[in-house]
């Protein structure tokens, strides 16, 4: 019989979980405000929990379901990027964001992904499977208690920005983000987390049609369709056009702003006209623009952009009025980009 993970599950099914097992259903709100609370997950050390209880929970049940296996720290700015063990032996990445007084967590969603983007590591080791609703939050529970444990404070911010596409996950994905939003788990605010996809046009109607508040992230890379589709094979099936007008609906829906990703890479999708087009095909649009500079992945054929590049790229819409912002470049030194960790682990 499969354990109960009580990080997959909903305050209601924990409560069921423990009247099932002969107890009181309040003794769920205790295990669970010891493991979202206090980053405490063995039941022996849950000291308001009948030893009895405790030892029928050891051999029923578990609470986090996802195991560090490796772990490298930035020299520079002190990022962690994270290998975790999942039960069937399939590993995952997760990335620690200390930035600007906030802490966030990068999270995947997928063991590999299905997508092939040409400029990801991940995409290149194919798709394995999704994740279970527990190794979603799982992640975020490891996170933020070594943070905690290491007076880094806790995580105050997440982002479905690691391996995998979140809206091909999507019912794994919407229970995890729930249930680290509710005050009776990890209490993150809706607005304090970021869902990013590729485009999967389906998912973002979804989203907005069941009102889940949180920021949506898009990745687009070009202005153009025949260039985009290099960049990201979905868009063959979800055009540009296709993204754009449901960009323009969940804005409408959501009444909130849509930010897009553009990884900038050198004498590809850098140019004058590139920025140009961009402007033509965000006017008019509540959104804002998130530059990524490309960093070179083994095996890849891209460059980075010059600083001259990115800084003519950047004016130009800026001047057009758009919002934009260029993100800070971190982690280099510990294989931060999406895959990479894993891609050595496995190659061992």
């Amino acid at each position: 019989m499969k354990p109960f993970i009580f990080t997959g599950e909903t305050l209601t099914e924990a409560r069921d979980f423990l009247v099932s097992c002969g107890d009181k259903k309040y003794r769920a709100d205790q295990v669970l405000r010891w493991i979202y609370e206090k980053n405490i997950f063995d039941f022996d050390e849950m000291t308001n929990l009948p030893k009895a209880l405790a030892s029928l929970l050891k051999s029923r049940a578990e609470t986090v379901s996802v195991a560090v296996c490796g772990k490298k720290t930035s020299k520079k700015n002190k990022t962690i990027k994270y290998l975790f063990k999942l039960n069937d032996g399939n590993c995952i990445e997760s990335v620690f964001l200390p930035y600007n007084k906030r802490n966030t967590a990068c999270i995947s969603v997928q063991v590999g992904c299905p997508l092939g983007c040409a400029f990801c590591a991940t995409g290149r080791q194919g798709f394995i499977r999704n994740l279970t609703t527990d190794e979603i939050v799982g992640q975020f529970l490891q996170i933020n208690r070594d943070a905690v444990m290491n007076k880094a404070g806790g995580v105050s911010n997440i982002v479905l920005m690691g391996m995998g596409e979140p809206f091909l996950n999507y019912n794994n994905v919407i229970k995890a983000l729930d249930i680290l939003s509710e005050p009776w788990g990890a209490g993150i605010s809706h607005r304090r987390i970021t869902v990013s996809t590729s485009g999967v046009v389906a998912g973002m109607d979804r989203l907005s049609a069941e009102k889940k508040h949180y920021n949506l992230s898009i990745s687009l890379h070009s202005p153009f369709s025949e260039k985009r589709k290099q960049l990201i094979p979905l868009n063959k099936k979800y055009s540009l056009r296709r993204l754009m007008d449901a960009s323009e609906r969940y804005i409408e829906k959501t009444k909130t702003m849509i930010t897009f990703q553009y990884l900038l890479i050198g004498g590809f999708n850098d140019t004058v006209s590139d920025a140009r087009e961009l402007t033509v095909l965000l006017k008019g649009l509540k959104c804002k623009i998130n530059i990524i500079v490309y960093n070179k992945i083994s095996g890849l054929p891209f460059k980075k952009p010059t600083e001259k590049a990115m800084e003519r790229f950047i004016s130009i819409l800026t001047s057009s009025g758009i919002t934009t912002t260029r993100r800070k470049s971190m982690g280099e030194d510990i294989d931060s980009g999406c895959g990479q960790l894993r891609q050595r682990y496995s190659a061992r």
